[in-house]
């Protein structure tokens, strides 16, 4: 995707040819984006600062590995919960990466951006606290935030869609963020491509950042790899 949708207040990616064919005989081009722009790794320092780890401080045992597609599929601000992770397969084990596909991927979504960057399903406490509980070594999905919107700002920001003011109880600010990353606990958003026809499956896993110095994020690759 030359233009992902961004999360808002981002800047679009934008990507823009410095040489042409046709006049220089070579080709260069210039990328301009966020370290959150489209599929995209989180380290713990995104959220938790302070000693907290920077991508170029994941250990590459942290970004690779065996991994589970879980398909748990999820409706507009519909909640991702502790009882979906625990009735998905194939069964978390601990060490995993575990992706939780929830039907966001589809390009029908992707182009309703409305829908895709505001709307979307997300995790609640209980979710976050059965991934931590269950050893999970990261945590990847095809949503744009792992927090469920109401765990986030977009409730003061979109009242128009947010008709309910957020009961911070229910739905602490950033949860999950905070739950996973302060365990040291990297998450993989905006998760798309093919990942559809490997819903259900455990598979190998790996998913390089760019050592970006002091990066709180970086665009990452995902390629998992079928066991024979």
């Amino acid at each position: 995707y030359d233009s992902p949708p961004t999360w808002p207040g981002f800047p679009e990616v934008k990507i823009r040819n410095l040489l042409h064919h046709a006049k220089d005989g070579i080709c260069a081009k210039e990328i301009t984006c966020c370290t959150h722009a489209s599929t995209h790794i989180d380290a713990p320092w995104h959220f938790i600062g302070g000693n907290s780890l920077t991508v170029v401080k994941l250990p590459l045992e942290m970004v690779t590995g065996s991994a589970v597609v879980l398909n748990i599929a999820k409706n507009d601000l519909e909640e991702i919960t502790a009882a979906d992770l625990e009735a998905a397969t194939p069964k978390v084990k601990k060490g995993d990466i575990v992706f939780i596909i929830t039907g966001w991927y589809r390009d029908e979504i992707w182009a309703d951006e409305t829908r895709y960057m505001i709307k979307f399903p997300g995790l609640v406490k209980d979710a976050v606290d059965w991934l931590v509980a269950k050893g999970a070594k990261m945590v990847g999905t095809d949503i744009p935030c792992i927090d469920h919107p109401y765990q986030t700002p977009l409730v003061d920001s979109r009242p128009d869609i947010f008709t309910k003011k957020a009961d911070r109880e229910k739905f602490p600010l950033f949860y999950a963020y905070y739950g996973l990353l302060g365990k040291n606990i990297p998450i993989i958003e905006l998760v798309v491509g093919e990942v559809g026809k490997l819903l259900g499956e455990r598979v190998e896993v790996a998913a390089f950042p760019l050592k970006i110095r002091g990066g709180d994020a970086s665009p990452v690759r995902v390629v998992a790899f079928k066991k024979e």
